[in-house]
């Protein structure tokens, strides 16, 4: 019997922190779906070259240059689904989905190239973990497909 309720409030305790867990992240998801505009900075990441005979893969930072580290979300609109990302070579529009895990950005370049970008709804440091997925091909005469992922975090700036 005394092994019943040790086994009970081990669960109870278990369950306790779960719950305390998803607080903070139902949290950060709220503040993530309330915001309309997002400075995102990349670093470190892994990126891959395939030329059609070899795959070469390396860690990599996303760029020496802290501009070119820089993405911004704008215009978020969750009704619509859409937001406008803002980088140091123009703006592009997105489609924008929400899941209990944080927001999803997709962009298709003008190439039909995909790329996601996904804020977590997990802080740390009062931010908000970045990654960055690219699925490049460089056209459909040139076989180079160059795909790569990327972290960082991402801060509300409205």
């Amino acid at each position: 019997m005394r092994h019943v309720f040790l086994v009970a409030a081990l669960v109870l305790l278990a369950a306790s922190k779960c719950f305390a867990a998803g607080s903070s992240s139902e949290q950060a998801l709220q503040e993530l779906i309330k915001a309309k505009d997002f400075k995102c900075m990349l670093k470190s990441g892994y990126q891959v070259k395939f030329d059609g005979s070899s795959v070469d893969g390396r860690e990599s930072e996303f760029s020496s240059n802290p501009e070119d580290s820089t993405i911004n979300f704008a215009q978020l609109d969750l009704i619509k689904g859409t937001a406008l990302l803002v980088g140091n070579a123009g703006s592009s529009p997105l489609e924008v989905f929400v899941g209990e895990t944080g927001l999803t950005f997709l962009e298709k370049t003008d190439n039909g190239n995909i790329v996601v970008y996904k804020i977590f709804a997990n802080k740390y440091d009062r931010k908000y973990f970045f990654v960055n997925s690219r699925h490049p091909q460089i056209s459909a005469a040139i076989t180079i497909s160059l795909p790569s992922q990327y972290y960082g975090s991402c801060k509300i700036t409205n």
